[in-house]
C-alpha cells in the first residue's frame, strides 16, 4: 500500500512571511505594478525560490476578472 502526502499550496502570504515583507510587496513584485524597492524585490524572489512558489494564474485571472486566454 502506498501513501501519498498532500503538499500544501504555497501562497503569496507564505512568501511574504519568509521574506519579511508585506503581501502587497509580493504582489507588486510578481505583477510588475506599483513600486517595490530593490531590496524587497530581492527578498521576495529569494523566498519564492526557496519555497518553490509559482503564481496561481487561475486565482490571478479571477482577481483581475479577465483570463487573457484570447
Amino acid at each position: 500500500m502506498t501513501t501519498t502526502t498532500k503538499q500544501k499550496n504555497i501562497t503569496a502570504q507564505d512568501v511574504a512571511d519568509l521574506a519579511g515583507v508585506s503581501r502587497a510587496a509580493v504582489s507588486r513584485t510578481f505583477s510588475n505594478r506599483g513600486s517595490v524597492s530593490k531590496e524587497a524585490r530581492a527578498k521576495v524572489l529569494k523566498a519564492a525560490k526557496a519555497l518553490n512558489y509559482q503564481v496561481n494564474v487561475l486565482a490571478q485571472s479571477l482577481n483581475r476578472q479577465r483570463s487573457d486566454l484570447v
